[in-house]
């Protein structure tokens, strides 16, 4: 148990991108060995993910529902309820303000969902799928396996050596997205959007509006969705308008 209670902190670091590109190199290699150890991560990750979308009520909702289907009354999920209680304990001990995940979404309920309806990472279109060990390519490759934590790491060491790097600073903004650090996308995507050209200067006011919704603030949601739609051939456009009215109602 001991020794389990100090993996989940090493994936916690890891989740909270707390670790170097080195202790993701070695963190990333101990999965690949260690199928257990993947399990845990995997488990981890899973159970994360409810307690950010649910709250912690729901979230336990949730759990008991697992244990039925584990138990035989229904069929789907195959993670042991033990193994998911044991990660939910030390998640809830390690790294939850619940309360006040529970009070935003009470708060901002609509803006939730509808961050949930219209986020989805914009596709990689750099990476040539090459055995190539840059930082970019390791990024782009962990960012394509959705294992955004270690995107944002490679992304950033890559982004120091290459300053003007537009593309790259894109794909960083949606990964801090992608791990609900609205605050982090913000920042960067807010410089990509009045910094970048073409395809990336859309991309990025696109997932600022998303990000703005993420983050509460429906009038800057609405203001960055407004200028989106007075571009005619902007790629979001559309999309741009059906949310902008969605949030209005």
């Amino acid at each position: 148990m001991e020794q389990e209670e100090k993996d989940i902190e090493l994936i916690d670091a890891y989740h909270k991108g707390k670790l170097s590109t080195h202790e993701i190199e070695e963190f990333d290699k101990r999965r690949a060995d260690d199928a257990e150890f993947n399990k845990q991560v995997e488990d981890y990750l899973h159970v994360m993910s409810e307690v950010r979308s649910f709250g912690e009520q729901e979230f336990m909702k949730k759990l008991g529902t697992w244990e039925e289907e584990i138990s035989g009354r229904k069929s789907a999920k195959v993670i042991p309820i033990k193994r998911i209680l044991s990660v939910a304990a030390v998640i809830l001990v390690l790294m939850i303000p619940i309360g006040y995940l529970v009070l935003q979404n009470v708060a901002q309920p609509n803006n939730e969902e509808l961050f949930a309806t219209y986020f989805q990472p914009y596709e990689d279109i750099i990476s040539q799928r090459s055995d190539a060990q840059s930082l970019q390519e390791k990024g782009l490759s962990a960012y394509n396996q959705q294992n955004y934590r270690a995107a944002i790491a490679y992304f950033e060491s890559h982004i120091d050596e290459n300053l003007q790097d537009n593309a790259i600073k894109t794909y960083l903004g949606i990964s801090y997205l992608a791990v609900s650090e609205a605050e982090q996308a913000e920042k960067w995507l807010k410089e990509t959007s009045k910094n970048a050209t073409g395809l990336y200067r859309e991309v990025s006011e696109w997932y600022l509006a998303l990000t703005y919704l993420k983050l509460g603030e429906s009038k800057k949601a609405q203001e960055q969705l407004t200028l989106i739609t007075q571009h005619p051939d902007h790629m979001f456009k559309s999309q741009a308008e059906v949310l902008y009215r969605e949030l209005g109602n």
